[in-house]
């Protein structure tokens, strides 16, 4: 049985999430077995980040082991979490990828960088060309998944912030461009817990 995104937070238990810079030192960190159960040790990050998406380096007294997301439920280090997702791609076929959670709460949001064949880095300006570049996603308390397109976030096309009408109109004017989605979903998370202590059980879904 497959653990809600809830259980694997609570099994990775890390919450502060900062921006991830290319390394190759070791950092302290653990990843979380299908089992439940945690191994601490190591974890290298790859240079090129998109790698980090779909295989953790993980070192155990001397000895190194690759895991891919079918394998655990994430991996933590230095504060970043990853957890295993089900990610849908464009042709609709879903493979397990590992996703870093950026910012968490009633709605979580999370990146994903894809592996491109040939292309050793993304564009963190979002230039995009032939290159890959980070993707995010959202996931709001017991629902599916999300991917965000940011065109038809801004347009109004998509409706997922509908909700709260003065933050989708202020997404709308440009005020949270791609860049500060991030600051959007902390402000979503936090009206809308004021919402709940000022109206008791959510009624606006």
């Amino acid at each position: 049985m497959l653990k809600s995104l809830n259980e694997k937070i609570v099994a990775i238990s890390i919450f502060l999430i900062v921006t991830i810079t290319g390394s190759a030192q070791d950092f302290s960190g653990y990843v979380v077995l299908n089992s439940g159960d945690t191994l601490f040790g190591l974890i290298k990050p790859y240079d090129n980040e998109a790698v980090m998406y779909h295989e953790v380096r993980f070192f155990k007294d001397g000895e190194k082991t690759k895991f891919e997301p079918n394998e655990i439920l994430g991996y933590t280090f230095e504060n970043h979490i990853f957890l295993t997702m089900d990610r849908e791609d464009d042709f609709g076929i879903k493979r397990k990828v590992f996703m870093r959670i950026l910012e968490q709460g009633y709605c979580t949001l999370f990146t994903y960088v894809p592996q491109i064949k040939g292309i050793d880095i993304y564009d963190p300006t979002f230039n995009s060309g032939k290159i890959n570049t980070p993707q995010y996603y959202l996931q709001r308390t017991g629902e599916d998944l999300h991917r965000i397109d940011f065109k038809k976030l801004r347009t109004g096309q998509d409706p997922y912030f509908v909700d709260n009408p003065q933050l989708a109109y202020d997404i709308q004017r440009g005020k949270y461009k791609r860049l500060g989605i991030e600051g959007a979903v902390r402000r979503y998370n936090k009206e809308h817990t004021i919402y709940e202590k000022e109206n008791g059980n959510d009624q606006r879904n």
